[in-house]
């Protein structure tokens, strides 16, 4: 055997085993229970659902999660965010993101609407407490709202739920979790028993 040959071999054994590894992880994080749980859910590396455009991550539903949590811990901390819940949020923006539709939203039009019809020229304090600034208000509620909205009158739907069930009714898309799934009447995950 010639050192290239063993040089060759050596390399592919060791990219066998490298992705083994990394399949071997992946299947630890999104296998579990509650993936968000896992410490290495904040890898970016991690998909939980895609489709043909691309995946919501373990770090993009955490991050969604955390949102949701500092959100509603000011809002009514009675009621909790669950991961369902934040997983659904991550798919929705997904799908209004990459929507084959176009959607008109300038971001003067998220100051105007968050200044002159929520009435919220400066952040709420409670919200400004939790770590959420403006930019971050305007990015994550008021544009996403203001693209659901422009889309949902589009496509002529009448609710959110069938705006979403129209756009994932669109595409083939994968849950790679085993306790979450897709509910195609109300457009949301649920956690399976």
């Amino acid at each position: 055997m010639t050192f290239s040959t063993r040089l060759v071999t050596g390399l592919g054994v060791l990219a066998l085993v490298f992705s083994l590894l990394l399949l071997g992880t992946w299947l630890s994080v999104v296998w579990r229970d509650n993936p968000l749980e896992h410490r290495l859910a904040s890898w970016p590396v991690w998909p939980v659902v895609c489709d043909i455009k691309g995946c919501v991550t373990t770090r993009r539903w955490l991050e969604q999660y955390e949102l949701l949590k500092r959100f509603q811990e000011q809002v009514d901390p009675s009621e909790k965010v669950t991961t369902e819940a934040a997983l659904t949020v991550a798919w929705r923006r997904h799908l209004l993101a990459d929507s084959d539709f176009l959607s008109n939203v300038e971001a003067e039009d998220v100051v105007a609407y968050r200044e002159s019809v929520l009435g919220l020229p400066e952040l709420p304090e409670a919200l400004a407490e939790a770590g959420i600034d403006l930019a971050t208000y305007d990015a994550q509620v008021v544009t996403p709202f203001l693209t659901q909205e422009s889309l949902r009158r589009q496509l002529r739907a009448e609710s959110a739920e069938e705006l979403y069930g129209i756009l994932s009714a669109r595409r083939s898309f994968w849950v790679l979790t085993r306790r979450f799934e897709w509910n195609e009447g109300e457009s949301i995950f649920v956690l399976l028993p």
